[in-house]
């Protein structure tokens, strides 16, 4: 298979990829009759496809099952068995080995709590969010208050009021900043368990820094100053802020999980076309854990390793710049731990999460927590099947014509035993038929799949071809020039067309904008593991209207192999959906890749903004500027570093 964005030669009637087979090969191949006329080869090429309208003009009637004018005479399902070929037809070549998947050796894991049931989990967080949001609410009030309290005094503006002494607007402050640790009391017991377990994060970070700018606070009532109170109480609230948005984008995945629908899971293979990574789904009826959405998230991960290291930095340049610049220990030190905690931090990831889990669970799907967000986007090739370009009612019977002396009732038996055995997508239309028609599969003999798009196999000693306009003419069955139809089945006995099934492929918007979005993501190529050959490249792009060049269209024998892929036992699957739509399977590899960028940007604002704040509070101290040094300046300044990660929120509500 070449690249992706290089044109498909193989489906080029005049430059066919490999050798032609003529009707003689074919009867050599299966046996048949002794002696046939030569055919000639076809010259013309495939013309456009006739209109749904002009079909009604073609000179023959398409004939329904309720229109058969009588019963058969032969019983034509009572075919003896096929005699033995003369010799075993020649299969494709492979061009890479059976793809299969391995089980991994699991790994000695520590001893864990045991997971807890999705049903558990959502009554936990049904608990939760009963008063969360409402002491968020209230904390972002007093925030309000003590930050228009701090800007008042420390910007001095010309408000008609009498502004009140320092005294006395330090002791509003500390009353609201006492308030905003009380409704904010599980924050800090949080951060004190990860101190306890040596998992020092942005809650300890927090903890921490509340406890130093308390102490300080009291001795800012003798240096008549204002207290850091404003900028802690505003990480405290974005802390109860982003817990609400993480447990509110969790008990929708949860809500999907717990559905009643069958249930698909999206799952990440590794290496299974050109040594690369691929994503495919599975309908599947296990229960999963809803464990791993409470797993810490990329940004989190990245803080676990930032914050504890900024704190010792930060202690240790307190403790010299206090003996150094001979400043007060305490206001050093919650200066600089006020300064160097990056705020957004605590909603960057579960805000836009959030977002995403809402518009995931209207398409009936879930992401799978920060596990599954990684496995989506570690892939590089999105495996697409028929259903999911065409699902069953998007595909339709539109009528059939038998050629010949043959008989409707075995056109049909001929054309379903062929679908069974190729395990076609089109598969269950023809099952409906040859109930219909109240007949039962053939005895077939050898069976073979072509590169030009159709199938051969011998039945009851006639050599049997199905396929498409173009593979029909490339092996010299002659075919009318009034049947110029693409969307149909043609169907050959012995070198003579004997039937036509016309089919009617609708093509839905939904999944146009699902592989339009594919197509315009960065690193994602959607993978055609088809087993319709009515469905190439060429196909899909007039039919979405869309560029055939991104599709990476293996070989017949390839596409077979991923669509037969089986899944390890140990497989983790990344996404859930309730519904096997295009859209539904595209949006939840989008979204989750969107996700991850939008973390890894926010962790780049994450270390910039604390890292830049520790070096300019370092420097404001070891020169005495108080004034600069401010609860005021500290405020504006974890304010401005909101706004890029508001903008990153606001990229999931508009994509």
């Amino acid at each position: 298979m070449g690249n992706a964005h290089e044109p498909d030669k193989r489906n080029d009637a005049s430059m066919p990829r490999e050798k032609d087979f003529s009707l003689d090969d074919i009867v050599r191949e299966y046996g048949g009759w002794t002696e046939q006329p030569p055919v000639a080869e076809p010259t013309a090429q495939e013309t456009e496809e006739t209109p749904i309208a002009e079909q009604a003009h073609i000179a023959f009637e398409w004939l329904r099952p309720d229109e058969e004018e009588g019963p058969e005479t032969e019983n034509v399902s009572e075919a003896e068995d096929p005699p033995e070929p003369e010799h075993e037809p020649e299969e494709i070549p492979d061009e890479k080995p059976k793809l299969r998947l391995v089980e991994k050796k699991q790994k000695k894991r520590r001893r864990t709590l045991p997971e807890k049931t999705p049903q558990q989990m959502q009554s936990e967080i049904k608990k939760e969010l009963r008063l969360l949001p409402l002491r968020a609410y209230l904390t972002g009030f007093l925030t309000v208050l003590a930050g228009i309290l701090t800007l008042w005094q420390g910007m001095e503006w010309p408000i008609p009021v009498s502004l009140p002494s320092v005294s006395t607007l330090s002791i509003a402050l500390l009353a609201i900043y006492v308030l905003c640790l009380l409704l904010s009391l599980d924050v800090l017991l949080r951060g004190l368990q990860q101190i306890l377990l040596l998992r020092f994060n942005l809650e300890s970070s927090l903890l921490l820094c509340s406890i130093v700018v308390l102490l300080d606070g009291f001795a800012a009532f003798s240096s008549g100053r204002i207290p850091l109170y404003a900028p802690v109480c505003l990480s405290l609230f974005l802390a109860n802020y982003g817990r609400s948005k993480r447990l509110k984008g969790n008990y929708r995945a949860i809500k999907v999980l717990l559905s009643e629908e069958p249930r698909e899971y999206v799952y990440h293979l590794p290496k299974q076309w050109h040594n690369t990574d691929c994503l495919t789904h599975e309908s599947s009826d296990i229960a999963i854990g809803a464990q791993c959405l409470n797993e810490p998230d990329g940004c989190e991960r990245a803080l676990r390793v930032y914050c504890p290291m900024v704190s010792i930095a930060a202690s240790i340049l307190s403790v010299t710049t206090s003996i150094v610049a001979k400043q007060n220990f305490l206001w050093v030190f919650a200066v600089m731990l006020t300064g160097s905690l990056p705020a957004m931090g605590f909603f960057c990831f579960s805000a836009p999460m959030q977002q995403l889990a809402l518009r995931l669970q209207k398409s009936g799907a879930a992401l799978l927590g920060w596990r599954g967000l990684r496995l989506l986007c570690g892939s590089k090739y999105l495996m697409l099947s028929s259903k999911d370009l065409f699902p069953k009612s998007s595909v339709a019977f539109n009528g059939l014509k038998v050629f010949g002396s043959y008989r409707v009732n075995q056109v049909v038996a001929c054309a379903g035993t062929m679908m069974i055995a190729a395990g076609s997508e089109l598969e269950p239309i023809f099952t409906d038929l040859m109930q219909e028609y109240g007949v039962r599969e053939y005895p077939m003999g050898s069976f073979r799949r072509y590169e030009g798009g159709g199938y051969g196999a011998e039945i009851g000693g006639d050599v049997v071809l199905t396929g498409s306009l173009r593979f029909m003419r490339l092996m010299g069955i002659a075919i009318p020039n009034e049947l110029n139809l693409k969307q149909a089945l043609f169907l050959s006995i012995n070198g003579e067309l004997a039937g036509v099934f016309a089919l009617t492929y609708k093509a839905a918007g939904t999944v146009r904008s699902a592989l339009v979005s594919v197509q315009h993501s960065s690193g994602l190529t959607p993978l055609l593991a088809t087993r319709d050959f009515l469905i190439s490249p060429q196909f899909l792009a007039q039919k979405f209207k869309i560029s055939s060049d991104s599709l990476e269209f293996p070989a017949v024998a390839d596409r077979v192999r991923l669509s037969e892929l089986e899944l390890p036992r140990d497989a983790t699957p990344a996404a859930v959906m309730t519904k096997q739509s295009m859209s539904a399977y595209a949006g939840s590899v989008l979204g989750a890749r969107t996700l991850n960028s939008i973390t890894r940007w926010s962790i780049v604002f994450c270390f910039l903004s604390g890292l830049m704040g520790l070096l300019i509070m370092l420097l404001l101290t070891r020169t005495g500027a108080v004034a600069i040094a401010s609860a005021a300046n500290l405020l504006l300044y974890m304010l401005l570093w909101l706004i890029p990660t508001i903008l990153l929120d606001l990229w999931v509500r508009f994509i």
